[in-house]
């Protein structure tokens, strides 16, 4: 993960999946020449060669891999380097208006006026405040929704610029390495056939401090362990 070059920012919006029901909108910012003549948005989002990043990549990879049978690879999910950075508890994960909030370097000015639209675009789709999720699948795209899907590609690159950065320190050597598993296994999980994208435990991030410590044990005796053999 250090000194990693991201080819793309993701983001996908619509409706919360049911069996039988389709994304509606895909959004990505391409930050490299990544040379897609002849190749496909699924080998570009199935190929570990070109990272990509998201936020939050469970539901996304689980609509993903059920309606096309794309099976993501080389993803760097920023909810999970966010938590993995945090210096306080690590139980729950943020969500991206928390993570706005706190961590993006945009003015004051912009992340108002990102809430706004957070906030009006929800009177659209969400059927608790009077609106539909069929407002997604309508064509031409109203232009609240593209630039509320459009606003939240946009920040990805800043939160990943500020997370990797923590995560470079040295010092922080477990944390990549969690960081990469606790991601490969949120991929794992949203491909099961058990996975519920609303499921209220999903607040819950992927460690505890049991398990974090336990980690860092077996961490701490395979470097003592390797390095006397290399002694």
């Amino acid at each position: 993960m250090v000194g990693i070059s991201v080819g793309l920012y993701v983001g996908i919006g619509g409706r919360p999946l049911f069996p039988g029901q389709r994304m509606a909108v895909v959004f990505a910012r391409e930050y490299l020449h990544l040379h897609l003549t002849g190749n496909s948005l699924k080998s570009i989002l199935e190929t570990p060669k070109i990272p990509k990043v998201f936020f939050d990549i469970r539901n996304d990879s689980d609509a993903l891999y059920s309606q096309y049978h794309i099976c993501v690879d080389g993803i760097i999910d920023v909810q999970v380097l966010e938590l993995a950075t945090r210096n306080s508890s690590k139980e729950f994960v943020a969500g991206l208006a928390r993570c706005i909030e706190k961590d993006s370097t945009v003015s004051g000015d912009v992340k108002r006026i990102s809430q706004r639209t957070k906030e009006s675009v929800g009177q659209l789709y969400d059927p608790r405040k009077g609106g539909r999720y069929e407002v997604f699948n309508e064509r031409a795209l109203k232009t609240e929704i593209i630039q509320y899907c459009k606003q939240d590609v946009e920040l990805l690159p800043t939160f990943w610029e500020v997370y990797s950065c923590k995560l470079r320190v040295p010092s922080n050597g477990f944390w990549q390495s969690a960081v990469k598993q606790a991601t490969l296994e949120q991929i794992k999980l949203s491909r099961s056939v058990h996975y519920d994208g609303q499921a209220k435990t999903k607040v819950c991030g992927p460690w505890d401090s049991y398990n974090i410590e336990d980690s860092k044990e077996d961490r701490n005796d395979d470097v003592m362990i390797w390095g006397v053999m290399r002694a």
